[in-house]
This record gives C-alpha cells, sequence and structure tokens, in this order.
C-alpha cells in the first residue's frame, strides 16, 4: 500500500507545463545553431530551461481595483532557487488601453491577463502562473502562525479618514497579523519613496513568513493554511502544480537559495501628462532579470524589452 501511494503521488504531482514563449527554432537564431545544440539537455522542448518558472505575485486591497502590490517570482526547481523581484506599481507601461501609463492600472482595467500581459511586454519574459492574494490573507496566516518576529526598523503611526490605524513602534517586536498589516501598507519607510520602500518592507515580511511557513513546527497548520488559501487566493495553479511546488520548496536553503530586490528606476517621471510615475533604469532592469528571472538559456537585450522613457521629470 505504501509503495502503491507512492506511485499515484509521483504520477499525479507531476512538473506544471511553462508558458511556451520563444520555440526552439527562435532559440535557435538567438544562440546560434552550435550554442543552442551543445544547450539542448538543460532545454524543455519549448526552448527554456527545464523546471524554471515565472508565477505572478498580485496583492490588491487599495478600494479601487488596482493592483496594490507586484511580484515576479522565478523558482529554478532543479538549482533549488527562489528570486522575487518587486515591480513598482507605477512603472511606466504603453498602451492604447488607458490614458494613465501606469502598470497598476492594467489589473483594474483588464483583469490579471492584461496585467500579465504587460509585464511579459516590458520585462521580455513569460509568466506561466499567478497567484492573486488579498493583503487580508497576511492577517490570518500569521495568527494561523502565533504571531511573527519581525524588527520594525522605525516609528510607524498613521490614521486616515477610512479608519484603518497604524501604530508601530520601532524595535524588535513579536507581531500580532493586524500589527504585520499595518506593516506591508505603511508608506514611509526611512523617507525612501513611499511605495518604493513599501515593496522592500513588504519583501522582507514575505521572507520571513516563508522561513516560519516552511519550517518544520509549521507543518500542523497546513489545514489552516488550505483554509486560508481557499478564501483569500486566486489562482491558476491546479492542486496537482502547488503540490509540486510545496515538495520542492521543503528542501530550498531559505538562507542561500532565496534573493530578493526591488527594479530600480525614479519615482519622478512624466507621462502622457501625468505625473508621478515610474520610468525603470534600463541597464539596471536588465541586470536583474538576467540574473534573476529569465528562464532561457541565453541572456535577453533590451531589444527584448519595452522599458518605456519619460516625457520629462518633476525634478530636473
Amino acid at each position: 500500500m505504501v509503495v502503491a501511494g507512492y506511485v499515484v503521488w509521483n504520477l499525479w504531482v507531476t512538473p506544471p507545463e511553462v508558458n511556451q514563449g520563444l520555440n526552439v527554432t527562435q532559440i535557435a537564431n538567438k544562440l546560434g545553431q552550435e550554442d543552442a545544440s551543445s544547450s539542448a539537455s538543460n532545454q524543455s522542448p519549448t526552448g527554456r530551461r527545464e523546471y524554471c518558472y515565472n508565477i505572478l505575485l498580485v496583492g490588491n486591497d487599495d478600494g479601487h481595483g488596482n493592483a496594490d502590490t507586484i511580484m515576479l517570482l522565478n523558482y529554478d526547481v532543479p538549482n533549488g532557487s527562489v528570486s522575487l523581484v518587486s515591480i513598482p506599481r507605477d512603472t511606466m507601461v504603453q498602451r492604447d488601453w488607458t490614458r494613465i501609463p501606469k502598470i497598476n492600472s492594467a489589473f483594474g482595467y483588464g483583469g490579471i491577463e492584461l496585467l500579465k500581459e504587460e509585464i511579459a511586454r516590458t520585462l521580455g519574459v513569460p509568466i506561466d502562473y499567478y497567484v492573486r492574494v488579498e493583503l487580508a490573507a497576511f492577517v490570518k496566516i500569521v495568527d494561523a502562525l502565533d504571531g511573527l518576529d519581525f524588527y520594525v526598523p522605525e516609528d510607524m503611526y498613521h490614521d486616515d479618514d477610512a479608519g484603518f490605524v497604524i501604530n508601530l513602534k520601532q524595535g524588535q517586536q513579536h507581531l500580532t497579523g493586524n500589527q504585520v498589516l499595518q506593516l506591508v501598507r505603511y508608506r514611509s519607510y526611512q523617507n525612501q519613496s513611499s511605495d518604493i520602500g513599501r515593496t522592500q518592507m513588504q519583501q522582507q515580511v514575505l521572507t520571513a513568513l516563508a522561513k516560519k511557513v516552511l519550517s518544520w513546527n509549521s507543518l500542523t497548520k497546513m489545514e489552516s493554511f488550505v483554509q486560508i488559501f481557499n478564501e483569500y487566493v486566486e489562482t491558476d495553479l491546479s492542486l496537482s502544480n502547488m503540490l509540486y511546488f510545496a515538495q520542492n520548496a521543503l528542501s530550498v536553503d531559505m538562507e542561500s537559495g532565496f534573493q530578493s530586490c526591488t527594479l530600480e528606476g525614479r519615482g519622478d517621471a512624466v507621462k502622457n501628462g501625468v505625473q508621478w510615475c515610474y520610468e525603470l533604469d534600463a541597464e539596471r532592469t536588465l541586470e536583474i532579470v538576467n540574473t534573476m528571472l529569465n528562464p532561457y538559456p541565453y541572456d535577453l537585450t533590451l531589444d527584448d524589452m519595452m522599458i518605456l522613457k519619460a516625457e520629462s521629470y518633476y525634478f530636473n
């Protein structure tokens, strides 16, 4: 029975399919025929590196339908490495669907598919799956884990007309779920651009949560995690897909196999007459994409991307 169960598990929990992206002929043209054949052992039938996935993570809880948090996660299963790249929500895109040239409005206007398309066009990489999470899930997950130990980098206070209050003190804290939600929504961090600072804070919180979720003493919480997932998460990953990733994630060393960053640029760009857009630093974005998100066996170039330049800047 044990052997039969093991066989059924491995037949059912199979590696997810990937976005086709470029085909083998296009890969050969990119690499040159000789280089393409030499790297064939490390490629899937699509020409991509095998079992290397890009998953879009979207958080929305801002009351107007736009994406509040946008991250792209790359999971290289054979190498046991995970990269998490935050995309500033005001990043400039150029489409005819709206006058507002900010990437977060793609979600509000056309849903997850339009957002995926904009990210793929901008960064030049395919997106295989998506996970959309309501930020309230932070509260439930942290409470299910009996709190989260985290260093709050500064005093945080905010009180708005909608009744949302943030009141955290600097220092090492054992945070409740509600306090973690306050932390990830705070918009002023060490005098940096508010959204960039908040994005960096979200990355740190996600990393801390992932380490605690993947620890052995959290395995007893799986039933609670499933209930939270069903209520607050929307995804195109099947149960088999998720079990495959979960099974392999247990072997990821979160100290050496995980890295995160935010796409760099400047947030005072003006585009289509709209102020406070985020212009990506093209060269730095290319470097980040190639080292952290690229599923192909060759380096992308700026010609593979669509990184826009501003018409002007608020601070000249």
